[in-house]
Order: C-alpha cells, then sequence, then structure tokens
C-alpha cells in the first residue's frame, strides 16, 4: 500500500513532472512499479494458523477484549493485541439473556 498514484511521476525525458494521469502514459499496463516508495505490506491470516497456542485474554481490566452493545441484550467482544510486529484482531458475537 504506498499511497495514491496521483503521486507517481513519469521517469526521465522532458515529462518527468507529469503525472501517470495527466493523460500522456503510453501504453496498457497491467502492473506499475515503484522503486524505494515507502509502503506497509498487509497479510490476512488466521491467527491459528499462524500461532496454534494463542489465546485471548478476556479479563475486564486490561485485557484485550472489550464489550460493546451489552446494554440492548446483545454484545459483541471486539480484541485486540499487538505482539511483535503484529497485530491480532478478533471479534466474538454474544446473545445476551436478560
Amino acid at each position: 500500500m504506498p499511497g495514491g498514484m496521483e503521486l507517481v511521476r513519469v521517469d526521465g525525458g522532458p515529462r518527468i513532472a507529469e503525472s501517470l494521469y495527466t493523460g500522456n502514459f503510453t501504453g496498457d499496463y497491467d502492473t506499475i512499479v515503484v522503486h524505494d516508495a515507502p509502503a506497509y505490506q498487509i497479510e490476512y491470516d488466521s491467527i491459528s494458523s499462524m500461532d496454534p497456542g494463542f489465546t485471548w485474554n478476556r479479563t475486564e481490566s486490561k485485557g484485550d477484549c472489550q464489550m460493546f452493545g451489552a446494554d440492548i441484550g446483545e454484545g459483541i467482544y471486539i480484541c485486540l493485541r499487538e505482539t511483535g510486529d503484529s497485530i491480532h484482531l478478533g471479534i466474538f458475537f454474544i446473545l445476551l439473556l436478560l
């Protein structure tokens, strides 16, 4: 996710200041490679496939999860934990019988 393509400029020659969106970009390309661009790489995978022993800390204070919607009889736990350079995110739906 290197950001918007409007920041990418034509490489070399007198058109170096032109954006790729000026309408003068020749060719029908499937891929555009931007070298040395700052970016984030995001990968989605199940937590159990990455760390089979992983468990959430569901304690009320300082846990990984927080409940929303309990006051209307339905609840959702949203859990978030940073582990090293990874972020784990989980959602649990709970029906509360009041």
